[in-house]
C-alpha cells in the first residue's frame, strides 16, 4: 500500500512487470530487469525496493518517476556470493532495511539515509542444517537461505524464516538467536508475523509463522504452540492467499507504520 488507505497501491507481478493502481484502476506500468521476488516501499523517501536474482535491489522513485542507483549487495566472496535476494523488511521504528539472502544463510542490514551496508547477520548453520550422531552437520555446502522477514514494532526485534523450515527470533543487539521455532515439515518459511494486542498473550508478543502446509501461532518467550492452522480447515481470523491447498501468504492486520511527524511530505506520492 502506498497511502494510509486503500487507494494507491504498487504490485509485482510474475512477467517482472510492476504496476501502480488508484482508487479508479490501473495508473502505470514499468517493468525491472529480472524476475522479482519482493517488494517493499518507504514511505520517507518514497523509494520502493525490489529484490530478484542477483545482488541488486532495484529502487523506483515514486515521487520524481524514475529509477534510481540500485543497492548493490556483496557477500563474503564479492557480488558472486548473493545468489538473489528472497525478502524485503523495512523497520517500522527506525526505517532499516533488511534483506535476507538466498543461498548463504544471512541477513543485510542496511541504512536508507547513506545507502549503505551497516551489518551482516549469520544465521546458526550448525543448529538448522541436518547433523549426523556425532552432532556435526552432515553437509556443509548445503544451501541455507532466509525466506521471510518480519520486524516488531519495538524496533529492537525481528523473526526471521529460513529454507529449512526454522523461525528465529533475534534481538537486533545480539548476533544469537533468543528462540528458535521449528515448523515440523521441512518447508520454507513463507511469512511470518507478530500479532500485538487484542489479548493478555497477544500484548506479550505473539508470532504466526506459515510454510505452504501449516500456520503456526506461538508465544516468543516460550515457544509454546498454540494449536496449528492446516489448510484443510477453516481460517476465520487470518487473510491466507491458498492456491492448490497451499498457502502462500497470511497475515492478522494491515501492519500499522511509527508516525511520520518528521518525514518529508512530496506534493505527490503517486
Amino acid at each position: 500500500m502506498l497511502s494510509d488507505d486503500w487507494t494507491k497501491s504498487i504490485h509485482l507481478q510474475n512477467d517482472r512487470t510492476i504496476e501502480l493502481h488508484t482508487q479508479g484502476g490501473f495508473h502505470y506500468r514499468t517493468r525491472i530487469p529480472r524476475f522479482g521476488r519482493s517488494l517493499a516501499y518507504h514511505f520517507s523517501s518514497c523509494d520502493a525496493f525490489f529484490s530478484a536474482s542477483g545482488n541488486e535491489i532495484y529502487r523506483l522513485n515514486l515521487d520524481q518517476g524514475r529509477f534510481m542507483s540500485p543497492l548493490v549487495l556483496h557477500g563474503d566472496g564479492g557480488a558472486d556470493d548473493i545468489l538473489g535476494v528472497n525478502t524485503i523488511d523495512i523497520n517500522p521504528a527506525h526505517q532499516l532495511l533488511a534483506f535476507g539472502i538466498e543461498g548463504n544463510g544471512t541477513i543485510q542490514f542496511w541504512d536508507p539515509r547513506s545507502r549503505s551496508s551497516v551489518g551482516v547477520l549469520r544465521l546458526p548453520r550448525s543448529r538448522l542444517l541436518p547433523t549426523g550422531p556425532d552432532g556435526s552437520v552432515v553437509d556443509m555446502d548445503m544451501g541455507l537461505s532466509v525466506t521471510a522477514i518480519s520486524s516488531r514494532l519495538d524496533g529492537l526485534s525481528y523473526a526471521v524464516g529460513t529454507s529449512t523450515g526454522h523461525t528465529l527470533l533475534y534481538d537486533i543487539r545480539a548476533t544469537r538467536p533468543f528462540a528458535i521455532k521449528d515448523q515440523g515439515y521441512g518447508l520454507p518459511v513463507k511469512n511470518l508475523c507478530w500479532i500485538e494486542g487484542g489479548s493478555r498473550m497477544a500484548g506479550d508478543g505473539m508470532v504466526l509463522s506459515a510454510d505452504k502446509k501449516v500456520i503456526k501461532i506461538w508465544d516468543r518467550n516460550s515457544v509454546r504452540p498454540f494449536p496449528s492452522l492446516h489448510v484443510s480447515e477453516m481460517l476465520m481470523f487470518y487473510f491466507v492467499a491458498l492456491d492448490e491447498f497451499c498457502i502462500h501468504h497470511a497475515c492478522d492486520r494491515l501492519k500499522p507504520r511509527a508516525p511520520r511527524s518528521w518525514e518529508w511530505a512530496p506534493h505527490d506520492r503517486q
